[in-house]
């Protein structure tokens, strides 16, 4: 179980393979690859086909995909299993990809009066690949121990030019009476994060993510701008605020850093019967390499305890499209 006191989950990702691997599956239109990218993370078990992958554990698998005719098969997405976070690009008309940039992290995550337990521990991943055409889920098993049980899974929704879908689904089950914080500053707006995105903004000129955009109550689009200016180390609302159907994280122009990352949307399908509000926090760092901004679904009105053998099923849908 991973305890952090500091309000925003900031990790350093390096995408960069340390051992290369031979494809475990690949078929005319896509290519998955088992990979040790150098996370802070525990590898762990992932199985296809009942087996384990090489013989050896690994942190995350990587999807290349041919779309169209053209020959390559560029990569869409990195499921990063050590962490229970995923990665999404979208593919080009010139058959390559976008850089990799923000990511979801599709664990609950919850804070006590003594720490924020952000990240479970993985204890075995399955990988489903079979056919002739696009196919790719991942089942995530994992807890936080004494504490709550999770299941995760992450699926291909669909693939064209310009836009990828992942199909995400979590359950959540309580295996003892959860005592969550009750300071006034956490109740209803940082105490229980149902999905995280996880991203980076240096400044006007180096960011991953420039603007949020949401969805309220009642329809409306609502937008909030990154600047220079942006007060850091502190939340970016006043107090969460309810949400309608999705929440984005948007990649404008002009960012020097991977300037054509994607923008990450996240549709709610099924809030599981949870009242869901959007939150945030941009920490002091301006190391464009740092996860700086943080941006959340809260639930809104989770009780003060929650009780042994509650389950939590949720659903949703993330789309990676080119910037905005």
């Amino acid at each position: 179980m991973k305890h952090l006191l500091c309000l925003c989950p900031v990790f350093l990702l390096t995408l960069e393979p340390i051992l290369a691997e031979k494809p475990f599956f690949e078929n005319r239109v896509q290519l998955l690859e088992a990979k040790n990218l150098g996370l802070a993370e525990n590898k762990v078990p992932i199985y296809h086909g009942r087996k384990l992958i090489h013989g050896q554990r690994h942190e995350a698998i990587e999807g290349h995909f041919r779309l169209g005719t053209r020959r390559n098969y560029p990569l869409l997405f990195a499921d990063l299993v050590a962490n229970g976070r995923l990665q999404l690009t979208y593919a080009k008309r010139n058959g390559r990809s976008g850089r990799l940039g923000t990511s979801v992290a599709t664990s609950p995550a919850y804070r006590t009066t003594q720490t924020l337990d952000l990240l479970p521990d993985i204890n075995r991943v399955t990988v489903y690949a079979k056919g002739i055409r696009e196919d790719y889920r991942s089942k995530i098993t994992a807890s936080f121990p004494g504490a709550a049980s999770i299941a995760l899974e992450h699926g291909i929704e669909g693939l064209q030019v310009g836009r990828t879908r992942f199909k995400l689904e979590t359950r959540f089950t309580t295996v003892a009476d959860i005592a969550l914080a009750r300071g006034e500053e956490v109740v209803a707006n940082d105490r229980f994060r149902v999905l995280t995105l996880s991203s980076m903004f240096a400044d006007n000129e180096r960011f991953d993510a420039n603007q949020i955009r949401y969805e309220a109550l009642g329809g409306a689009v609502a937008t909030l701008n990154l600047r220079n200016s942006t007060t850091r180390d502190q939340r970016l609302f006043p107090r969460a605020l309810p949400v309608g159907s999705w929440i984005e994280l948007v990649k404008g122009r002009g960012s020097s850093w991977n300037p054509d990352g994607p923008t990450i949307r996240v549709e709610i399908k099924n809030p599981g019967g949870l009242q869901l509000g959007i939150q945030g926090f941009l920490a002091a760092s301006t190391d464009p390499n740092f996860d700086s901004l943080a941006v959340w679904l809260e639930w809104i009105d989770a009780p003060d305890t929650i009780p042994s053998g509650t389950e939590l099923d949720l659903e949703f849908e993330a789309v990676a499209t080119p910037p905005l």
